[in-house]
């Protein structure tokens, strides 16, 4: 017999244990009795994958977790925040000099590790936005790691979203084309969102609520030749004031809690005008698998 600890979702204090037989998956009958019992959605949460560890609070090697825990208030609203880990990957870390090319690579790393650590309570990718997605589990028995530069493009080659001259090229990559990547590779399905105005931001901040509550993964957001993860939305019912909770992958500073918080700023509450007014913006919001 082995006991397995999973964190529950919705302000659950403590994980619940629950014994298998010789560290087998818990049979299905008695997933559906926890899912019931704990008032769990049907999300991935009582597979093996989902298991808490006092491990999976550090940081793969030199990578941070959690970069938002501890941030300013935003607009004095009603906070809907990205649920479960997440890595943060940014320009110039790990040795890799992708300052100039590899914006929404990093953006995506971002995301997949949402999806590996939290994809049993939550995730999110560009190659910026893929990095932030790190070693990344579906609710199935396993987990894979971070897709490489060369592994994201050879995926939108081989889908033919890309030509072969591609492969190896410093060209950028879209929100759409994160979505691409996590649905070819993991079999992630995404929704897509359109502003046509950095000004229009509030009018998506329902639907990115929305999201937040349903899914609790990271959001890709691309725009005005930028790229970000968002990890929430701040709205004031009374004001109608909205605050975006970014996380900038294009932040090139030391790996320090403090610095990214207050000194780079890559991880901080932006109200509306901190949006380019005349670009175009869109949004990939992975979908969590409805597998349990």
């Amino acid at each position: 017999m082995r006991c397995h600890q999973f964190p529950l979702q919705n302000g659950a204090m403590h994980p619940v244990a629950a014994w298998s037989l010789d560290g087998h998956e818990i049979p299905q009958s008695a997933r559906d009795h926890l899912h019931t019992l704990f008032y769990q959605p049907l999300h991935p949460t009582f597979l093996p994958a989902c298991t808490w560890s006092l491990s999976r609070t550090q940081p793969p090697s030199d990578v941070l977790l959690n970069v938002h825990v501890g941030v300013s208030k935003g607009a004095g609203g009603t906070q809907f925040l990205v649920s479960g880990d997440y890595a943060f990957y940014h320009y110039m870390q790990q040795g890799i000099n992708d300052k100039v090319t590899f914006i929404l690579d990093r953006v995506l790393k971002t995301m997949h590790h949402r999806l590996g650590l939290g994809l049993c309570v939550s995730v999110a990718p560009d190659p910026g936005f893929v990095a932030s997605l790190q070693p990344l589990h579906f609710g199935h028995q396993h987990r894979v790691p971070v897709p490489t530069h060369r592994e994201i493009q050879e995926t939108l080659v081989h889908i033919g979203d890309k030509p072969p001259r591609f492969l190896g090229s410093s060209d950028w990559i879209g929100s759409i084309e994160v979505g691409f990547v996590l649905d070819e590779r993991y079999g992630i399905t995404f929704r897509s969102l359109s502003c046509a105005s950095g000004a229009d931001l509030p009018s998506r901040a329902h639907d990115l609520a929305l999201h937040f509550e349903s899914q609790g993964t990271p959001v890709m957001m691309g725009g005005a030749s930028m790229a970000y993860t968002l990890l929430g939305v701040d709205i004031h019912a009374s004001t109608g004031d909205v605050a975006f909770l970014i996380l900038d992958p294009h932040y090139t500073g030391p790996d320090d809690l403090v610095t990214i918080q207050t000194k780079g700023v890559a991880c901080g509450w932006r109200k509306t005008t901190s949006f380019a007014p005349g670009s175009f913006y869109n949004f990939c919001l992975p979908q969590r698998p409805e597998l349990h």
